[in-house]
Order: C-alpha cells, then structure tokens, then sequence
C-alpha cells in the first residue's frame, strides 16, 4: 500500500484547516477571543506545546484563557507567529523596539520563546545604554532617566535579560564613583537605594581566613560588590549580620553613600582651601620680591 493510500483519501488543504483553539485575553467587556491554531502556538512556545500536548484542561476545552493580560499585547505577539502572513511583505518584518520589547518581554518569558527574548534583550540593552547617555547629557530630566535605568535593570532581573541587566548595572554603579559622588548623591534617593538593595538580596555572610565576607547573591549584584561589600559598610555588616533584611540594609546604605558624599565634598572643599592658600603664598611671595625690588631701586635712586 502506498503511502498516498495510509492517509486520509480527501486530505483539506493546508490553508482551508480551521482554527482549532481560542484563546480569550482580558476580562469583563474588554475580553477578546482569538481563533489560533494548536500547532503554530505548540511550535512557537514550548508552554503551548506542554500545555496543549498533555492531559490539560486546555487541551480539552480547546479555549486558553488569559484574563489578566491585554488583547492589544496578544494582536501584536501573535503577528510575529502567525502563519497566515507568511508570504506576506510585512510579516516578521516588524521590528522590535524598545516600546514593543517592554510590552512583550513578559508574553516571550512566560511563553519560554528564547529567540524573541534575545531580541528583546538586544533592544533593551541599547535602551539602557541611550538612557545612561541621556543622563550624563540631560541635566534638566536628569533625576527622571536615572529613575528610568533603575526600572530598567528590575525589569531585566525579573525576565532574565543577562545583556540588558549587566550594562544597566555597569551604568548605576558609575554613579557611585567616590570622584563625583558628591554630584550625583541626589540620585540615590532613599526609595532608588531600597530598590538596589533588593535586586542584591539574599546576603550571605562567609568566613575566609578569619575575615567576614558579605556576599550578594541576589540577580544585581555589581552596587553591593563594589560599594558596600568592599567599603565602609563591612563594620556596619559585621555589627547587622543576624539581620541583613532590606529594611534594615537599604537606611544603612542611604545613609553610607550620604556620609561617603559628604567625606567626598569635605576633601574636595579641603583640596580647594589648600591650593587657596598655596595661591595666597605664592601671591605673598610674589610680593616679597617686588618689595625687595622696589627697595634696591629706591636705594639706587638716593
């Protein structure tokens, strides 16, 4: 028997094959359903795929339901895997910015669609690098773009974007250079400090050589290596290490980068005086010599 013959005698055509699942996003009046296919979901989503190939409730309702998203978010992840636009110029064509990257990186992580998470992460990583230089060439919405890195690198740490998590992380601690410190302290209010210490959390406390070491072994962990874990925070540790929770590390840090701010504007203030007053010398001597000048000219003259 020819293969031909083992299958169906009047096979439909590919195209002419009806959608077979529903997929209603959203609640209330603003719940729309989606006719999809089972087999372009299960390929393109691993979670589709179990979901949709074992003994789940789905599987047999034929209806996916995802009440708490937006039906606008599923249109737009839905058009990079439909079939339909195959052939089509625009299919696949659309690029992924940063705004379509935010809205979608949530769906491609749930979904577990690795390649279009990596494309997200690229886009967001160059985000991350346009903020940084917004911040360092915008004075007048200054605080508003750090504001909007530190959301960056959250977001990064909760969907697992490594690219765009260490380059935002690499910005952030830039800021807490002890050179300019002083100018940039305003940035760290005491809600962005909290933020960062969170990202860092757990800390684990570890004994080497008769030394404690406090290490971060959260999902942002570059602030805590260099400022605190290896700066003047560690007595601090030392004496807090029963409790190392958020509400207790995130007033200490805010108050150690203020001090810190501070020690940086003493020593810069101190700097200053210092070459004041080697100014006044060199101007007293500058005198002195003048003086001796004016006295050998006067004595000529008589």
């Amino acid at each position: 028997m020819s293969t031909q013959n083992k299958m169906s005698p009047t096979p439909k055509k590919i195209r002419c094959q009806s959608p077979d699942v529903v997929v209603a996003v959203g609640r209330g009046e603003s719940m729309q359903e989606f006719e999809c296919y089972k087999v372009v979901l299960s390929f393109a989503s691993p979670y589709f795929n179990t979901m949709l190939g074992a003994n789940m409730a789905e599987a047999h309702s034929n209806r996916i339901e995802f009440p708490d998203r937006d039906p606008e978010e599923w249109k737009l992840l839905y058009n990079f895997i439909d079939p339909s636009m195959i052939g089509e110029a625009k299919h696949r064509d659309t690029p992924i910015d940063s705004d379509i990257a935010m809205k979608l990186t949530p769906w491609f992580h749930e979904f577990q669609m690795e390649s279009f998470l990596e494309k997200c992460d690229n886009v967001l990583n160059n985000k991350a690098t346009d903020l940084f230089q917004s911040i360092t060439d915008d004075i007048n919405n200054l605080e508003a773009n750090f504001d909007s890195l530190i959301q960056l690198l959250q977001f990064a740490c909760l969907y697992d974007l490594e690219q765009t998590k260490h380059i935002a992380e690499l910005f952030l601690v830039a800021f807490v250079d002890k050179d300019i410190l002083e100018e940039t302290i305003d940035l760290f209010t005491a809600e962005n400090v909290e933020k960062l210490v969170e990202l860092a959390l757990p800390i684990e406390v570890h004994e080497v050589n008769n030394e404690k070491k406090f290490v971060a072994r959260g999902k942002a962990t570059h602030f805590w290596g260099i400022f605190i874990a290896k700066g003047p925070g560690l007595p601090c540790l030392i004496a807090l290490e029963k409790n190392l929770s958020r509400e207790v590390l995130a007033p200490l840090v805010f108050s150690l980068l203020h001090c810190e701010a501070e020690k940086a504007k003493s020593k810069k203030m101190q700097k200053a005086l210092d070459e004041k007053v080697a100014e006044l010398e060199r101007v007293k001597q500058d005198l002195g010599r003048k003086k001796g000048e004016l006295r050998r000219v006067r004595k000529k003259r008589n």
